[in-house]
């Protein structure tokens, strides 16, 4: 679920890994949604009984062995995509932002919704 596209230089086609010194853009997938559309073809799955607690320790843990794989220390930018990603909770969201933006003052994030899931 977490693809992390790196700047320059060094290119792995597994994690779609472009290098630029100790930061990286990082790509987040939630495949849930509330109903399947038949023109997407992005990786989707119903929105039931899905596990935020444990889609969160598996987040986690991939943005922890994969920066530390490869010496990333934060990240510019956050992006949320999907799926719907705008249907996770938001302490999922918090979670993730606050790991991955490190020591990191501050950063982008975008993250794609339905008007009608974004609660304030």
């Amino acid at each position: 679920m977490l693809k992390r596209v790196l700047r320059c230089q060094k290119f792995s086609a597994r994690h779609l890994l472009y290098r630029n010194e100790s930061s990286a853009n990082v790509y987040i997938h939630w495949p849930y949604c509330n109903k399947i559309c038949t023109y997407c073809n992005f990786n989707k799955y119903l929105n039931t009984n899905v596990d935020h607690q444990r889609l969160l320790s598996c987040l986690l843990t991939e943005w922890r062995v994969l920066s530390d794989r490869h010496q990333i220390t934060s990240a510019d930018t956050i992006f949320f995509g999907g799926g719907t990603p705008s249907l996770m909770h938001m302490d999922t969201i918090e979670a993730l932002v606050r790991e991955i933006s490190g020591s990191k003052g501050a950063l982008e994030v975008s993250l794609e919704g339905n008007p009608g899931d974004l609660r304030g």
